[in-house]
C-alpha cells in the first residue's frame, strides 16, 4: 500500500511556488495552505479597518463583503428551518 503524501506549503518560506499539478504528478494525495487563507483575510481586514478608520462608516466596503445570501447558499441554511452543519447524509 503507498504511502499517504501530504505537501504543507506556505508563502515567504525557502520552498519555491510549486503549481498543484506538480504535486498530482508527483504522486501527492494532497496539498495543504495552512495560512494562506488567513493571510489573505487578515489583508482583507487590515484594508477594510483603514477604510472604516478614514471613512468612518462601513458602506464603501459592503461590494467587498460576503451577503447574507451567500452566506446562506454556502451553508446551505434557510432562515425558520433546522440546520445542522455539516449537513446530514443518510448514512448517518
Amino acid at each position: 500500500k503507498k504511502p499517504f503524501l501530504l505537501a504543507n506549503m506556505t508563502e515567504f518560506g525557502k520552498t519555491p511556488y510549486i503549481h498543484i499539478d506538480d504535486f498530482t504528478n508527483w504522486g501527492y494525495n494532497c496539498v495543504i495552505y495552512p495560512v494562506s487563507t488567513l493571510r489573505i483575510t487578515m489583508h482583507a481586514v487590515d484594508n477594510f479597518l483603514q477604510d472604516l478608520k478614514g471613512s468612518g462608516t462601513a458602506e464603501g466596503s459592503l461590494d467587498k463583503m460576503q451577503t447574507r445570501k451567500d452566506l446562506y447558499n454556502l451553508l446551505e441554511y434557510t432562515p425558520g428551518q433546522e440546520w445542522y452543519y455539516p449537513k446530514k447524509t443518510n448514512k448517518e
